[in-house]
């Protein structure tokens, strides 16, 4: 059998939140077998400007373009997979944005559905440990950064 070939692959996105009397509030986005948040990979065009990337997928995953950029909140995940017979390391750098009020959604064709979701139904939500693992560290950030 021959060994795989190696992939590697960079996407960027965001932990989205907004707050609704003193509730923090997560967006997340359905795909057809999990939920997740709004990420995609660089393209040319971003000319590999990670934040340039979270705000056109963004954009495009949601139809959002009013939201600020939270300074101070920087994650990485790593994670491999394999895919048409390569062997995927995936890195997602994901940034802090939030929404003043929730936000009306124009879902891109590759997801079935979005919610704005507390933190315990969130972490339910999600289905990887890593993304889990995300939404804690992004939530204790928030809660410091709002006094919360």
């Amino acid at each position: 059998m021959k060994p795989l070939k190696k992939v590697k692959e960079v996407s960027s996105g965001f932990v989205v939140y907004t707050i609704d009397r003193e509730r923090i509030l997560y967006l997340l986005l359905k795909h057809t077998t999990h939920w997740s948040f709004p990420k995609g990979h660089i393209e040319h065009r971003d000319n590999n400007d990670l934040l340039a990337t979270a705000k056109r997928e963004m954009m495009e995953e949601t139809g959002i373009e009013n939201f600020e950029i939270i300074d101070g909140f920087h994650k990485v995940l790593s994670y491999t997979f394999i895919k048409d017979n390569a062997e995927v390391t995936k890195d997602v750098h994901y940034f802090l944005a939030r929404c003043f009020k929730k936000e009306p959604i124009e879902l891109s064709k590759e997801h079935t559905d979005y919610g704005w979701f507390p933190l315990r139904v969130a972490y339910i939500k999600l289905k990887f440990e890593n993304a889990r693992e995300l939404l804690l560290e992004a939530h204790e950030f928030i809660k410091k950064i709002h006094g919360i």
